[in-house]
């Protein structure tokens, strides 16, 4: 066998058939999606009730607002915390006149006073739901105080505890701002240092400990709302099953292992294909193995973990299997690697992909030549023999 029969692809053709390969399994997928996994198993699954009552457990706690489908009376397709802003209207003044503390005042008072109380067959991780009031608010999350410091001060360096119909400072009635702090905010010189004060008190993005981050802990960390949204969850992971797993199935595994040279759809179009390592026929294992590799990848997908992970944790495969391909010197990608496997060009390669057809060739060509050598070597010898004759 000539030692240039053999011809790599190039990286730009191996790039061309995985794409063309990719792009009809990602259309394959959504039609599966569309047709299996939305309209039947998200369906059977009750998938939109479960969601639906988890986004409107959330706006029914006064701490976010659930987005109605356009296409499905009754359901919710969504859920918005009230979080900032781009604008970061939370930050200064409210179109109402109110700062933007004031919203989450508002959020987190309803909350704790209405909300809590009212729904303690929701489960809630502390069971003795008659704490969830707003003297609970006041005492334990804004550390409010009824005895006065040294400086003759109730509550907080910003609340004080609001007083009863008997004039007497009660934790149950709704705090009001100190009037130093009442002062600041109608200062125009300080307002905003205090309104972003009071702001990170009830909200920030960097930590934990916030009143509202704590509040709206408490929903979806409750038993109901975790079996809402759980139940939602699994039903459509079962949905992404079908719609990740088989279109890279039928078109990266599938349909070559019926081809004899292992080619894909696009390899097939570009004129690429598989052989072994040693030029010889691919095996059907490897063709299984050489392609299982692009199911993986999807499939990774449907593990419970942090969906920004799992993208990062592909792109990093990804890259590492073109730097392999790029500096490898047989061509060989990670998938060539794990299944000793080349890819080679048809066009450019002077025999095409099957070398066992090739040997097959030049063997019945031998078989031939000596059986015409053998037929040459009879007629002399009878010739011989007539002659002595």
């Amino acid at each position: 066998m000539s030692e240039t029969a053999v011809k790599h692809a190039s990286n730009a053709k191996r790039l061309g058939a995985f794409a063309i390969d990719a792009g009809i399994s990602i259309v394959l997928g959504l039609l599966i999606f569309l047709f299996l996994g939305e309209r039947a198993i998200m369906e059977q699954g009750h998938y939109y009730e479960n969601i639906s009552n988890a986004f409107l457990m959330l706006e029914r706690s006064g701490l976010a607002k659930a987005t109605p489908s356009q296409y499905s009376e009754g359901q919710y397709t969504a859920v918005e915390f009230h979080l900032p802003k781009a604008d970061n209207e939370y930050n200064a003044v409210n179109s109402d006149g109110t700062f933007g503390y004031k919203n989450y005042e508002d959020d987190l008072v309803y909350f704790f006073s209405t909300f809590m109380p009212s729904v303690p067959e929701y489960g809630y991780d502390i069971k003795d739901s008659e704490k969830y009031n707003l003297s609970y608010f006041n005492n334990e999350w804004l550390g409010l105080s009824l005895t006065a410091d040294e400086n003759g001060l109730y509550g907080n360096q910003y609340y004080q505890p609001g007083k009863d119909e008997s004039d007497n400072l009660s934790l149950n009635v709704r705090p009001i701002l100190l009037p130093s702090v009442e002062a600041d905010l109608a200062n125009d010189e300080k307002k905003e240092a205090t309104a972003k004060a009071l702001y990170k008190l009830y909200y920030e993005d960097t930590s934990a400990e916030c009143l509202y981050y704590k509040a709206a802990l408490l929903v979806v960390e409750s038993e109901t709302y975790q079996t809402f949204y759980g139940d939602a969850k699994t039903v459509f992971t079962l949905a992404e099953v079908p719609t990740l797993l088989i279109p890279p199935l039928v078109f990266f595994v599938i349909i070559p292992l019926f081809k004899k040279d292992g080619e894909t759809l696009g390899k097939r179009i570009l004129h690429l294909c598989l052989l072994s390592k040693d030029e010889s026929a691919v095996k059907r294992w490897q063709v299984a193995v050489h392609g299982l590799i692009f199911v993986i990848i999807p499939a990774a997908f449907l593990l419970p973990l942090d969906v920004g992970m799992v993208f990062m944790a592909v792109f990093l495969f990804v890259a590492i299997d073109m730097m392999t391909l790029m500096v490898n010197k047989n061509g060989q990608a990670l998938e060539d690697r794990l299944a000793g496997t080349i890819v080679i060009d048809k066009s450019i390669s002077s025999w095409g992909c099957a070398p066992e057809e090739k040997k097959e060739e030049e063997s019945e060509k031998t078989d031939v030549d000596e059986t015409k050598v053998v037929d040459v070597e009879a007629k002399d010898k009878e010739a011989e023999q007539d002659q002595q004759s």
